[in-house]
């Protein structure tokens, strides 16, 4: 037995930030931007957010123009350079904090042990003995009485495949003797957590040559989790000129810290690891909008990178999207050229489409200091959304794409990143879609009259976290750690909410008011149009379930023939009936896509069906005669 760093606990840092406005390093400044937006967001939480959102440019006008705002301006639209751009020296670490169980506990740090903690916490992940005097005689001690060290073999490490997904943006590559991991965030399990959803833990990882960081956002560059790879471990970190409320300067953090193999990677620039070779690309994408930004001389700065692995490669965009500076698509054309098509891409897919007063809410509530006005009403999509991740794939002829940098697992989603994937709440398709819509993208690219569905060339794979893949092209597959616990998610936008209305006339009624009896002009009872509705909609979840939802050009040659059964073979007379019946195209589309839903469930179970047919007949049959009510 030896004494080490404890799976069971979560280590980060938090920093004295004497800077007059805060900064992004200690994330100070987000907390008091939402409490100058105190009104904002009362008014959001009063009114709701689409009320907000209605009446967004007015809300953040009036947020903007108070007066606890107007301090942070040197101007109209000008924020002081203090805000831009905090001092660096003025923000320090001060405190290592222990997440457990029992809560929070920190530990203050001398200065002098800063300085030293990186090749200190290294030494004790890997069970070195406690140091017999000093500041790090007395940190030692400290953790120890926190529950942070304990008695506990150092574990072995997993025999993992040369691409193994850790959850969220977390990655292990591996080739010959070298392994590098990308935005590691290693968290400590859960009692809740499914056996085969148990994080992997850094000793379970084997020896860590080198860190890839894309950006500086916590959830990517999470010191806790590398201050327990120790000093000597190389992290490439983007290049960073100035520290700003944008972008932490990470080699100058880690520094201070005591790692000794910083090593900053402008974009296009290679770098070797090992027997890996680095290829740092450009992070666009993730910027307060998609195009034009107030201060354009401050942006999230980051890499996305491409690692070719002998004669085999993986690229990864994770929170990549489109802004004023260039698209992921340029990138992936020009690495294409340069590099070579990766057998792998992982890519983010949230999409994280949101109105400029949302970002009041959210992590990154500075966002909305760099928005124009002119843009206040507007969405912005700053990330890939799962079309635009194929569409990133396609460009880089990827022959297999793989969302990622979304959770993942239960010990992501239960701290608010990514979806639930157990059902656990409702999937929010516009920030946080599940991996499942990846792969429908590349079912539905395109498509004909004739041919119906096209579908990407990339093939899509789910990799869940703990899961593994062997670089092999388009043969790529994943080396499942255990059997998924959850149920497969078939329906990625609810169709509840839109149940066909059979006429507009009928629209503006109460439904679940209406008799029963109570029959309409085409000769049905509410009764049997509610279960026509119901029929309909169970329909469509069979069909997704059993993978045989109806293509388009199926749905088309469905609503071709009750065309002609109701005498509407010109284009004319459609426009009449729907016309005189109140109907639109929409609602026709849906009913039309129920009743093939219908039919193709029906004939998929078709011997079930017949089965039941006597049986159905004879109470169906009494029923009519009255013997049944």
């Amino acid at each position: 037995m030896s004494e080490r760093l404890s799976d069971d606990i979560r280590l980060h840092l938090t920093y004295e930030d004497r800077t007059p406005f805060g900064s992004q390093t200690s994330q100070r400044f987000d907390r008091e931007l939402r409490a100058r937006c105190e009104t904002l967001m009362e008014a959001i939480r009063s009114r709701g957010l689409c009320w907000a959102v209605q009446n967004g440019p007015a809300l953040l006008s009036n947020a903007l123009s108070s007066r606890d705002m107007q301090v942070l301006f040197q101007g109209p639209n000008r924020l002081r350079d203090e805000v831009l751009f905090p001092a660096q020296e003025l923000c320090q670490p001060r405190a290592l904090v222990v997440e457990q169980a029992g809560g929070p506990v920190p530990i203050a740090l001398s200065t002098g042990l800063v300085g030293e903690l990186a090749c200190w916490l290294g030494d004790w992940q890997r069970g070195a003995p406690a140091p017999r005097h000093g500041a790090a005689r007395a940190l030692h001690r400290a953790l120890r009485d926190a529950g942070a060290i304990v008695d506990d073999p150092v574990p072995t490490a997993e025999a993992l495949e040369p691409v193994t997904f850790l959850g969220h943006a977390g990655v292990r590559i591996s080739h010959g003797d070298t392994t590098a991991l990308v935005d590691p965030f290693v968290l400590p399990s859960h009692p809740e957590d499914p056996p085969g959803l148990v994080p992997l833990q850094i000793g379970q990882l084997g020896p860590v040559h080198g860190v890839l960081i894309t950006h500086s956002h916590p959830d990517h560059f999470d010191l806790g989790t590398l201050l327990r790879l120790g000093a000597d471990t190389t992290i490439m970190v983007p290049e960073v000129e100035r520290e700003s409320l944008l972008a932490t300067d990470m080699a100058a953090r880690l520094r201070e810290l005591g790692f000794r193999r910083v090593q900053t990677l402008a974009w296009w620039q290679a770098a070797t690891l090992g027997s890996l070779t680095v290829h740092a690309l450009p992070f666009f994408g993730e910027q307060p909008t998609d195009g034009e930004v107030l201060h354009p001389e401050v942006r999230n700065l980051g890499n996305t990178y491409q690692v070719v692995l002998g004669d085999r490669s993986v690229a990864l965009t994770v929170d990549s999207g489109t802004d004023r500076l260039g698209t992921p698509k340029a990138v992936a054309r020009r690495a294409r050229k340069m590099i070579g098509a990766p057998d792998l891409l992982l890519g983010g897919h949230r999409g994280f489409g949101m109105y400029p007063v949302q970002y009041a809410m959210s992590s990154v509530a500075r966002y909305v200091l760099f928005v124009p006005p002119d843009q206040w009403g507007a969405r912005q999509q700053i990330m890939c959304d799962s079309q635009g991740l194929v569409d990133v794939a396609e460009s880089w002829g990827a022959a297999t794409v793989a969302p990622y940098a979304a959770g993942g697992a239960p010990c992501f989603w239960r701290m608010g990143l990514g979806p639930a994937l157990d059902g656990s709440r409702p999937l929010q398709m516009a920030v946080d879609p599940p991996p499942e819509a990846v792969v429908q993208a590349t079912v539905q690219r395109s498509g004909s009259l004739s041919h119906g569905d096209v579908a990407s060339p990339v093939r899509p794979l789910i990799l869940r976290p703990g899961e593994g893949v062997v670089l092999a092209g388009s043969d790529t597959a994943p080396v499942a750690r255990s059997e998924w616990p959850y149920p497969p998610i078939t329906a990625l936008q609810s169709d509840y909410s839109a149940v066909p209305r059979y006429c507009d006339r009928y629209a503006h009624e109460d439904w679940s008011e209406r008799n029963n009896e109570e029959t309409t002009p085409g000769g049905d009872s509410v009764a049997w149009l509610k279960k026509k509705a119901l029929l309909g909609i169970l329909a469509r979840e069979h069909a997704r379930l059993l993978g045989v939802f109806p293509s388009p050009s199926a749905v088309r040659a469905t609503s071709d023939n009750f065309r002609k059964r109701f005498g509407l073979s010109r284009v004319a007379d459609t426009r009449r009936f729907f016309d005189e019946q109140g109907l639109d195209t929409t609602t026709w589309s849906e009913m039309m896509t129920d009743i093939c839903a219908i039919d193709t469930v029906e004939a998929v179970l078709s011997g079930a069906v017949l089965a039941r047919v006597p049986a159905v007949a004879r109470v169906w049959n009494a029923r009519a005669r009255g013997r049944v009510r």
